[in-house]
C-alpha cells in the first residue's frame, strides 16, 4: 500500500443509527474537527430521515432486510 499524501484530511468517522443515544446522533450534525474531514457511516433508516447540511457524498451499500417464508411463518405462530 502506498503512502497516503499528507495534505489529505484526516477523517472523523461518526456512527448514525436509530438505537444510538439522541446525544451521540446530534454529534453528525456538528463541523468535523479543523483539519479533518466528517464520514457518516448510518442505516438506511437514518439516512433517508434527516438532512445534515454539508454532506458532498452518499454511498450506499445497498444491503436489504429481506422476510423469508420462514420469517412468516414464526409471526403467524407467535400469534402475531
Amino acid at each position: 500500500m502506498g503512502q497516503v499524501d499528507p495534505s489529505t484530511p484526516k477523517l472523523h468517522p461518526l456512527p448514525l443509527y436509530a438505537g444510538l443515544p439522541s446525544q451521540e446522533q446530534m454529534a453528525v450534525f456538528q463541523p468535523a474537527p479543523e483539519g479533518e474531514r466528517k464520514v457518516i457511516v448510518a442505516t438506511n433508516v437514518a439516512e433517508a430521515s434527516v438532512t445534515i447540511d454539508g454532506i458532498v457524498y452518499v454511498i450506499d451499500c445497498g444491503f436489504v432486510k429481506v422476510l423469508s417464508p420462514s420469517d412468516l411463518v414464526l409471526i403467524v405462530d407467535a400469534g402475531i
